[in-house]
């Protein structure tokens, strides 16, 4: 039978159920009628609703029929400790979807949700907020309390150590965080990139008012309704639904909303490094400020992809033969597409010298995170070559014995770069092995490529880097391209990368050369 291969995990309170809806009108994708069965968490007291029985559970995409993709919504996955393992042992290729919001807010969203369902029985939020270690010990749970976890507000608002367990089991590839902020003010993009990141038509216009969309989906639960079981039907908390809407409590007062943002600061700085985004104006009770938006290529996506194919077309085979040893181009530019990066507005920028201080800083820190591991770091890329423009990020290769994606080794080097404030967005665009690390800091951003010490790419980068720093010529062939494809392809990653991928393999090649030759001359 049918297994679900996508997941909204959680947060509750943060937008699941506009999410929810949306997706359950795109002809490409089947959802779950029951909304909230919990199949996995089985460290979780089971909810009214849940389903265990995993017959019932398949029941609920039995009508998914040849749709590309079938799933289904429970809010407190995120929260469960066993449920990103649960998923990934049951669907390891399972594309994960996590809203997150603002913790204050969403805190007292769940609380006031809690009110209206029976959970919680305190008259004000302060009080829940004081009663939390007393609940933690199992005292004065409310008699009609159906999920006593749930309780816990400060916990449930704490998202870092929650997003960063799913993106451990799932790594970045499959992972989709979305902040309510975004989703509130621009629903069509985030709908947009959410279709993208399922794989399936973009295009398609939702209906993306929540009141209409809230009733397309009543309308699709009850032709639904007819294809699942009655034990399935029993389950599903129609009254409960009801009271998801509703009025909202008493806001907490200041001196209480200024003791929970501090509360919270250092968990949102965390998670703010995660996701690659400031979130400091969450700690100052503020929206988000929006990410620059970038204009899309144009003709749109596909028709970058098709240029992207004829451009990939035209490489000569002979400077294609050595890069198709470890990953044919076609390969690696599959797996482009998949890739995610932070979100950080960064412009080509002229040579800056301090570049290079940067990274010997970044180098100190590097190696203290490490120690006693020995490693091979080395800065490359445009930010290490004097004269050639950049983006203002600091590219690091680190090359360690046993650093290779999938090493039990790699798993506590790449910890102790978490410490170190880099997180993981899976492998690198270079290579398919070598994992990709980043730390933003305000306006830049520094990037270790992780691998074994004997990954051939390392030699190959930096003869190239030391081809370009002592051939002017070369250096300036190799500025002039990516002037030009700034400014042709703007922001876009593929369009750049790919475009400049010819010469950046004869470049390669050239250099190989150069360090072979006794000559040292640059042609």
């Amino acid at each position: 039978m049918r297994k679900p291969d996508f997941f909204i995990a959680g947060a509750p309170r943060c937008g699941t159920t506009s999410m929810y809806a949306y997706l359950r009108q795109h002809p490409q994708i089947h959802v779950s009628v029951h909304k909230e069965p919990h199949f996995f968490g089985s460290d979780l007291t089971p909810l009214p609703g849940a389903i265990r029985d995993e017959a019932l559970y398949l029941a609920l995409f039995a009508g998914a029929g040849d749709r590309p993709r079938a799933g289904e919504s429970s809010v407190h996955y995120l929260s469960s400790r066993r449920a990103p393992f649960e998923i990934r042992d049951y669907a390891p290729e399972a594309r994960i979807i996590i809203l997150l919001r603002e913790p204050l807010a969403m805190a007292h969203s769940l609380y006031s949700l809690y009110t209206r369902t029976g959970n919680e029985d305190l008259a004000t939020f302060e009080e829940a907020l004081a009663a939390e270690p007393e609940r933690r010990a199992g005292h004065r749970i409310p008699a009609g309390a159906y999920f006593p976890e749930g309780l816990q507000y400060t916990e449930e608002a704490l998202h870092a150590g929650k997003v960063e367990r799913w993106l451990e089991v799932f790594g970045r590839e499959q992972v989709l965080c979305i902040l309510f902020d975004d989703f509130v003010r621009d629903t069509a993009a985030v709908y947009r990139r959410t279709l993208e990141f399922l794989g399936v038509d973009a295009s398609f216009a939702a209906e993306l008012d929540p009141r209409r969309a809230g009733e397309l989906a009543r309308i699709q639960a009850i032709r639904q309704l007819r294809q699942v079981p009655p034990e399935v039907r029993r389950r599903m908390q129609f009254d409960q639904m009801k009271l998801h809407q509703g009025p909202s409590r008493p806001a907490p007062g200041a001196a209480l909303a200024a003791r929970l943002r501090e509360r919270f600061a250092a968990d949102v700085a965390r998670l703010g490094k995660l996701l690659g985004r400031d979130l400091s104006a969450w700690t100052r009770g503020e929206a988000l400020p929006p990410v620059p938006a970038v204009a899309p290529p144009a003709g749109g996506r596909l028709s970058e992809v098709l240029g992207c194919v004829r451009m990939l077309r035209q490489i000569p085979a002979a400077l294609r033969e050595r890069q198709d040893r470890v990953e044919t181009l076609e390969r690696k530019f599959a797996r482009w597409q998949r890739l995610r990066l932070p979100e950080l507005p960064l412009e080509q920028r002229a040579y800056d010298p301090e570049w290079a201080a940067w990274f010997a800083s970044e180098e100190e820190r590097i190696t203290a995170a490490l120690a006693p591991r020995a490693a091979r770091i080395e800065h490359f890329g445009s930010t290490a070559v004097p004269g050639l423009g950049s983006k203002n990020i600091i590219d690091i290769a680190v090359g360690v014995a046993g650093g290779d994606a999938g090493d039990e080794e790699a798993a506590g080097i790449e910890a102790a770069l978490a410490a170190a404030g880099y997180a993981s967005f899976g492998n690198s665009p270079i290579d398919p092995v070598t994992r990709w690390l980043w730390r933003v800091e305000d306006d830049r951003a520094f990037v270790i490529h992780l691998c074994d010490r004997g990954r051939p790419w390392l030699d190959e980068q930096a003869d190239l880097r030391d081809y370009l720093r002592a051939c002017p010529e070369e250096r300036e062939r190799y500025a002039a391209l990516k002037r030009q494809l700034a400014a042709e392809s703007g922001a876009s990653f593929l369009g750049y990368s790919v475009g400049k991928m010819a010469l950046s393999l004869e470049l390669v090649a050239r250099a190989l050369e150069w360090r072979a030759s006794s000559t040292g001359r640059c042609t």
